[in-house]
């Protein structure tokens, strides 16, 4: 139904960046008028901060990770940019894509 009332509200609008605060504001009192579309944007938004926030403390681990590696000299920055690529596709496998992510940042120094 969401994505019903979605295509239904904004059928036709453009959004831009003078007008997008108004246009969710109109969108969220349309929502109102129907039934379930007010909790139905919330369970939405409320999953989508939790996977923003499930990836980022996971690339937070990954330059923790680093930080670790480097400070107890199991690695090096030098010796990393040599073998990046098979080191982060390691911990792509086993971790993931942002743990691998924050770890290079980490050791690019980014």
């Amino acid at each position: 139904m969401s994505v019903q009332y979605f295509q239904e509200y904004f059928y036709g609008k453009t959004v831009t960046a003078d007008d997008q605060d108004e246009l969710m504001d109109g969108y969220l009192a349309f929502l109102a008028t129907k039934s379930g579309g007010k909790i139905a944007l919330e369970t939405i938004l409320g999953i989508v901060a939790s996977a923003m926030a499930i990836v980022s403390g996971m690339y937070n681990a990954g330059r923790y990770a680093a930080k670790q590696c480097v400070s107890r000299g199991i690695l090096t920055k030098k010796s990393y940019k040599t073998n990046g690529g098979w080191i982060m596709s390691g911990i792509t496998v086993a971790f993931g894509l942002p743990a691998a992510l924050g770890f290079d940042d980490y050791m690019y120094d980014r």
